[in-house]
């Protein structure tokens, strides 16, 4: 019998509720999910890539990714990414110059790739028969990327991010269906239903500050990337 192989688990906090849990590398079988990362179009099917690559690589058991916002879904795949191929990403930048061949690569490590964690909720106050109630919308998480099959302003989706209905002192909290949270969401004026989509799809990715000067032309670029493997 040969000997086990020891995985090393690498500890990693989640920027958004400051949650330690540990990752493990991926091998090269379970590298065969990132072969549809290649279509640029689909993000239901980017994310599912992802989400089943990130349940292996989590150790613990009983740590989910539903309430995870897309942002740190691909914030996780970076840090997967870095401890099972290599801790740099090459990129290659847009640049009129003929010399560059309108290009330029750059190598990345992934240690500076800042990420921030999510956005604080959007609050709408809305009047009740009961008083006055708020409404607690998040950003799109990966429990509601299902929904992104349809336009943006799909009530489904607006409905499907709508996590919490309380009343003032933030009591007496509402145990919603989609079916309800659909309903509400309906009753709503199209002015708040674009002010609530406005933000649930305003996804805050991990990014990296490009300051770079062009050796052939001498231009000096300044750039922030969001889209590093999607």
């Amino acid at each position: 019998m040969i000997p086990k192989i020891k995985i090393p688990y690498h500890p990693i906090v989640i920027p958004d509720n400051n949650k330690t849990i540990h990752i493990k590398p991926y091998t090269i079988e379970i590298e065969k999910y990132l072969a549809g990362l290649d279509n640029k179009e689909d993000l239901i099917t980017q994310m599912n890539i992802i989400g089943e690559l990130l349940k292996y690589c989590i150790v613990e058991d009983d740590f989910g990714l539903d309430d995870l916002s897309i942002g740190t879904i691909i914030w996780l795949f970076t840090k997967c990414y870095e401890i099972s191929v290599k801790d740099t990403i090459e990129v290659t930048l847009k640049h009129e110059c003929i010399e560059s061949n309108n290009g330029i690569n750059l190598s990345i490590k992934i240690k500076d790739i800042v990420y921030d964690g999510d956005f604080e909720p959007l609050l709408i106050d809305v009047d009740t028969e009961e008083g006055k109630y708020y409404l607690e919308f998040r950003c799109i998480r990966y429990k509601n990327i299902a929904y992104l099959k349809d336009e943006s302003s799909n009530i489904e989706l607006v409905a499907s991010c709508l996590e919490r209905m309380y009343d003032e002192s933030g009591n007496n909290e509402v145990e919603l269906t989609l079916e309800d949270k659909v309903t509400i969401v309906s009753s709503l004026p199209m002015s708040i239903i674009h002010k609530i989509g406005d933000k649930i799809q305003d996804i805050r990715k991990p990014k990296y500050e490009v300051d770079y000067t062009c050796p052939h032309c001498g231009k000096h670029i300044k750039e922030t990337l969001t889209d590093f493997f999607i």
